[in-house]
């Protein structure tokens, strides 16, 4: 055999070996990674789950819905939040801002103070269906965890929001500040099946009060996750 004809044949022996391994050992190294991400999960849930405090689950925090702080909260958590949003409309833009303060006063109390902001801007140079800037309410809540049991895996937990809701900031001076008033008791279950895997429960009553009309409707939301 020529050496030329050798040199091919193991150049093409080599890219075969290459093109069999190549995928084997992608894959052995993006296996790893789940299992890392799976230890890393459990040895934070047993670090929170096991301190020498009141007994605490953690529950995996759905999306749409802003808990007051977490279910079981212990005394000393704390967290600043702050929330931006735009929404396109065909006249104009909202630009919305949220600041908010939680922390848990004792264990499994948790209490929250949230001021959310709407900013209006035209999109064209007719201005006269533009909302008026305002900051929309006073917002505090409360939320006490009942039940915590880490034998379950289970947290079930009563709430309540109270907003007063507020007029534009145009009208501060020629109207009353607060326009209503908006009470929300709610409701909340969890449980974690596994590491990965929790469903949560939301419900109850919101009753909206209208100082201008002095009227009064009430909307029933159940939001449930998984």
């Amino acid at each position: 055999m020529s050496k030329s004809k050798s040199t091919i044949i193991k150049a093409t022996v080599l890219w075969l070996a290459l093109a069999v391994l190549a995928p084997v050992a992608a894959q052995m190294s993006t296996d790893t990674i789940p299992s890392h991400k799976d230890a890393l999960d459990s040895l934070f849930i047993l670090e929170v789950e096991q301190q020498p405090a009141k007994a605490k689950v953690l529950h995996a925090e759905p999306l749409y819905i802003d808990l007051i702080r977490d279910l079981g909260a212990r005394k000393g958590e704390k967290e600043w939040n702050i929330g931006v949003g735009i929404v396109d409309n065909n006249d104009f833009d909202e630009y919305e801002a949220l600041v908010e303060y939680e922390w848990a006063p004792i264990d499994r109390l948790g209490l929250e103070v949230e001021l959310p902001f709407s900013f209006y801007y035209p999109i064209e140079d007719d201005s006269s269906n533009v909302p008026s800037n305002r900051l929309n309410s006073l917002k505090l809540a409360a939320q006490y965890s009942f039940l915590v049991s880490e034998k379950y895996k289970t947290s079930w937990a009563l709430g309540y929001i109270h907003e007063f809701e507020l007029v534009p900031f145009a009208e501060y001076r020629s109207a009353r500040t607060f326009n209503g008033n908006v009470f929300n008791p709610f409701i909340i279950g969890a449980k974690r099946w596994s590491s990965n895997f929790h469903t949560l429960l939301y419900a109850g009553p919101v009753i909206i009060q209208h100082f201008d009309t002095k009227s009064t409707h009430t909307d029933w939301q159940l939001n449930s996750n998984v």
